[in-house]
């Protein structure tokens, strides 16, 4: 009886034992995960999005890219520098369909529909006309009879009309 007593006692503290180290690791791995996601990893469904020089966004999350995100805002697509969102705030979870693309798929394909984009920069400025020309690390917009470059890196939002 004094064995079995024993050996019963041995028994629980061994799982005990067991049951911390699994929730430990767990929460180690559950971490490690965490450490590995990026922010567009977390966007799905309606989201709001603030964004420099452009105020709050608001959509639905159509897909996201190295560069940017794509949001569905009243029937329109708008096109968000990542490095321009201040925060984020999710509706759900889940993750955005990821794109290898960038800045020039999204103004030539504007280019190609013969559509009028508007462009807010980060200093909160606007530009709007159609894409005359995409080059390398900038778009060529065409506003009041002159031509305007605006470089990638002062792109904060981007809507197709």
């Amino acid at each position: 009886m004094r064995w079995d007593r024993l050996f019963g006692d041995v028994e629980e503290s061994a799982a005990d034992v067991m049951a911390d180290e699994r929730d430990t690791l767990a929460e180690e791995l559950g971490a490690e995960a965490w450490a590995e996601m990026s922010w567009t990893d977390l966007l799905a469904g309606d989201v709001v999005l603030t964004v420099q020089g452009g105020g709050e966004a608001r959509g639905a999350v159509l897909w996201s890219a190295p560069d940017l995100v794509v949001l569905s805002a009243d029937g329109r697509e708008v096109a968000i520098a990542r490095d321009a969102v201040m925060t984020a705030v999710v509706s759900q979870r889940g993750a955005a369909t990821v794109r290898r693309v960038g800045w020039p798929a999204v103004f030539r394909a504007a280019q190609e529909d013969a559509e009028d984009v508007q462009v807010v920069r980060r200093d909160g400025g606007l530009v709007s006309g159609p894409v005359v020309a995409v080059v390398a690390d900038a778009v060529v917009l065409a506003e009041g009879g002159r031509r305007k470059i605006i470089p990638w890196t002062a792109l904060a939002s981007v809507r197709r009309h």
